[in-house]
């Protein structure tokens, strides 16, 4: 079958990092019209990917189809209720994303980037970056919702949601909604779902 090319790098991003333990999450699963792509520590799902009433898991490695059960519980993980949220442009998200993959360039392998948010604006930091001091970007919202909110992320994660919620779409606006500090949060436009797990920060 064919795909969007965006969409398949997406898929395939996540897809990667999945250990050879576990077949069939390199897979994208198709259940109902909805594309499912995860490793556990994040997620994909668009809706509308293919016509109702088919289930399959597609190795896009090799585009083969691959026997199993996909986990029942994704379907429950992207939330329905948010305790803060907030819109962005894409294109202010695009212009700071060569920001945020510097923020990336940290002195271990799991650099984290903070994100702070309050009613006017999102801050992303990151005192893990190669200069060993904190680097930050801030970007003005729009219709900020509930209470301000801060967490932590690994940043190649944050920066690959980016790049697939704002790549190849005419969707302007970019819809963050958030549950709590410890809470996957998720981006969201048009069809597409991208939920993060934050991770536990100890002083």
């Amino acid at each position: 079958m064919k795909m969007n090319s965006d969409l398949e790098r997406a898929f395939k991003v996540i897809i990667k990092s999945v250990s050879l333990t576990r077949p069939i999450l390199q897979c994208v699963h198709f259940e109902d019209g909805v594309a499912t792509a995860t490793d556990s520590h994040r997620m994909i799902r668009v809706k509308d990917m293919v016509p109702k009433g088919l289930n399959f898991n597609l190795n896009l490695a090799d585009f083969s189809f691959e026997e199993g059960n996909y986990p029942e519980e994704v379907n429950n993980l992207i939330p329905t209720e948010f305790a803060a949220g907030f819109t962005v442009r894409a294109s202010d998200l695009l212009s700071a994303l060569p920001i945020i993959k510097v923020l990336d360039l940290g002195v271990n392998r799991q650099a984290i980037i903070c994100i702070s948010v309050d009613s006017n604006k999102v801050t992303l930091s990151s005192n893990s970056g190669i200069l060993r001091s904190t680097q930050s970007i801030s970007l003005a919202i729009d219709d900020f919702k509930g209470e301000p909110i801060e967490l932590y992320c690994a940043t190649k994660y944050f920066a690959d949601a980016i790049t697939a919620v704002c790549t190849g779409h005419k969707f302007e606006l970019i819809h963050f909604g958030f549950v709590s500090k410890l809470r996957p949060f998720v981006l969201s436009r048009d069809k597409m779902d991208y939920l993060l797990t934050p991770v536990r920060i100890f002083d």
